[in-house]
């Protein structure tokens, strides 16, 4: 039951995870329609590895492509950290930002970025 309930917290967390990867992405690259589709790509993208960390780090293939899934998964992951942060920094709190909201928005960067990785494992169980 537990399980259950923190598949369904991390898969919505991880929903949001990649609407604020699709949101800080736009705000970065700008709000052109082609910017816009370039930003939806890169969410589905990032969310993809994210969502896939359980299968890209217990899989043990050709040497090359091991080391090519690991690195852009690790790349993925940043990305998703950065643009995250952007998102929810300006959903959340808009133009303001004090000391205690940059503390709590960094915890709820971790958490959400995280929600994806760990729905990837508890997926399996």
């Amino acid at each position: 039951m537990i399980q259950g309930i923190l598949l369904i917290a991390c898969g919505l967390t991880g929903l949001w995870d990649g609407f604020t990867t699709f949101y800080g992405t736009s705000q970065i690259v700008g709000d052109e329609d082609i910017q816009v589709i370039a930003a939806s790509i890169f969410a589905i993208i990032i969310g993809g590895f994210l969502f896939g960390t359980k299968f890209i780090w217990e899989y043990y293939g050709e040497a090359f492509l091991v080391f090519l899934l690991r690195s852009l998964w690790l790349v993925a992951f940043f990305y998703d950290i950065y643009t995250s942060f952007i998102g929810n920094r300006d959903i959340i709190f808009g133009q303001t930002s004090g000391g205690d909201q940059i503390m709590i928005l960094i915890g709820m960067t971790i958490l959400v970025s995280g929600a994806p990785i760990i729905f990837s494992f508890l997926i399996d169980e």
